[in-house]
């Protein structure tokens, strides 16, 4: 047996000022081949969980590419054409193919188009026909469409966030798909898109209640599969919004029974997924009147793991104002990178940094520091889904403002493992205050370390403000813009 896999990951945020290029997929990683299988290899990723089951029943993995790139702004036209591009042309060049196993985000749009994994999901089926069995993986914020589910023939998100469950949501579908191959499962799919916003940073004890039915679910032996998703809302787009899906083997009257109820389930819960967030003022506040730390702040509104530009720079000022030392915090400056190389480590720098990308939310802030540390390394991982990870920052520099550690880098860069700081000479547990502009996966990597991990309602591209006339290309009605009555039975796909 034959089987194409592949990755095509990318969470695009349509508020984002800056287009996803070739080039943000080369910083993470753009792999195509052979080269995929070794670069997987031991990872844990989707493809590291396909190919052990490939490898069980001793079939041929048939690698396309794997393409991920840090959540941005949407794609171009160009960027999206060449990914398809490089996932079709082993397809159309293979003699045999009996399935296909993808690890796909399920939100990533351009600009004008969104739906683009309903887009390669359709290509695919077009090309393939019926009979060759489509296995795909989303993530926990995927917006799930009809046209995805429509050309797969299985489909299942991880259940985790953060999202440390990816090698066994992979192996999970790869068995899937083998045992159609094996023609011991018929899966019958059921799929609801509920008429809510929700935020991508959610209520743990909502989600509990979900992954326990799940569970329950589960447990019946004639359904193979369910899944929810939160949905990314910053994506913007008709699509937008939170579904279920059930799926049963040659069930379909269990199947729509089961999505409505797990869909009506989720609907109750839908004033429960919002967390209670300071402002940046509030929190600096509590952690100048609090002992002990580091505090660990979570930067949600430029939330570089969300599509945020790294660069709004509102915490620096009001650490600063408070003259709050022991403290680290970063931002991406390119420019101001340039700079600090020019003047050189050792010598004090009177500089703008920030406000230069999301000229929304912050604008260019002055400060005075002494250059500390100018590097060109990149950083290994060593927590959550980053172990052993090339995390690429570009050129960074380190600044020492009035006690506070000023990191700028060259590019936006995953920041959540405490990597991030002490491979720049900075200890992380040493400090009072850590500012990160990242989310969930902060609560894992820095669990050791942390006396607090608080969640931040700052200010960025990754704001969750309900502003109507901000989610302007969300489908109508919907909640919380609108009241509206959800009747589980008038929303099955």
């Amino acid at each position: 047996m034959k089987i194409v896999i592949g990755l095509i990951m990318h969470e695009s945020n349509n508020f984002s000022p800056l287009l996803t290029q070739t080039a943000d997929f080369q910083k993470e990683h753009l792999l195509f081949g052979e080269e995929i299988l070794e670069y997987h290899h031991g990872k844990k990723t989707e493809i590291d969980g396909i190919l052990d089951i490939i490898n069980d029943n001793g079939f041929e993995a048939i690698p396309t590419l794997s393409a991920f790139a840090l959540t941005g702004g949407p794609l171009t036209e160009e960027v999206f054409e060449f990914l398809l591009e490089k996932l079709m042309q082993p397809v159309r060049n293979s003699k045999k193919i009996d399935g296909v196993m993808l690890a796909l985000h399920g939100a990533m749009r351009t600009k004008l188009i969104d739906d683009l994994e309903g887009i390669i999901l359709e290509k695919l089926r077009k090309f393939l026909g019926s009979d060759i069995p489509i296995g795909i993986t989303l993530d926990h914020h995927a917006n799930v469409t009809k046209k995805m589910i429509d050309n797969v023939d299985f489909a299942i998100s991880y259940r985790t966030h953060p999202h440390i469950d990816q090698f066994q949501i992979g192996r999970k579908m790869a068995e899937v798909i083998v045992d159609i191959l094996k023609h011991k499962l018929n899966p019958i799919t059921k799929m609801i898109q509920i008429p809510m916003i929700l935020p991508g940073e959610s209520s743990s004890e909502a989600r509990l209640h979900l992954t326990n039915e799940i569970n329950d679910l589960e447990r019946n032996n004639k359904i193979i599969s369910a899944s929810f998703n939160i949905g990314y809302t910053l994506a913007n787009s008709k699509n937008t919004g939170p579904s279920v899906v059930v799926i049963t083997n040659d069930d379909e009257a269990l199947a729509i029974e089961k999505c409505r109820n797990f869909a009506g389930l989720m609907w109750s819960l839908r004033d429960d997924f919002s967390i209670q967030m300071p402002t940046v003022d509030e929190v600096i506040q509590y952690v100048y009147k609090s002992i002990g730390g580091p505090f660990v702040l979570c930067d949600l509104g430029d939330c570089m793991f969300a599509g945020g530009t790294g660069d709004v720079n509102k915490f620096l000022d009001a650490l600063l104002k408070e003259k709050i030392g022991k403290a680290a915090l970063s931002l991406v400056d390119a420019e101001a990178v340039k700079e600090c190389v020019e003047v050189g480590e050792g010598n004090l720098i009177t500089i703008k940094v920030g406000g230069k990308i999301d000229r929304i939310n912050s604008k260019p802030f002055l400060i005075t520091g002494k250059i500390v540390k100018i590097t060109d390394h990149d950083y290994i991982g060593a927590g959550a889904n980053m172990v052993k990870m090339i995390l690429k920052r570009g050129k960074t520099a380190v600044l020492k403002v009035n006690g506070v550690d000023m990191v700028l880098t060259e590019k936006r860069c995953a920041m959540h493992d405490p990597n991030f700081f002490r491979s720049i000479d900075i200890k992380p547990e040493d400090k009072k205050v850590l500012v990160i502009k990242d989310a969930y996966y902060t609560t894992l990597t820095y669990s050791k370390i942390a006396k607090e991990v608080i969640f931040v309602d700052s200010p960025g591209v990754c704001m969750i403000d309900y502003d109507k006339n901000k989610f302007n290309q969300i489908s109508r009605p919907v909640y919380p813009f609108d009241k509206i009555t959800f009747n589980k039975n008038e929303y099955l796909n």
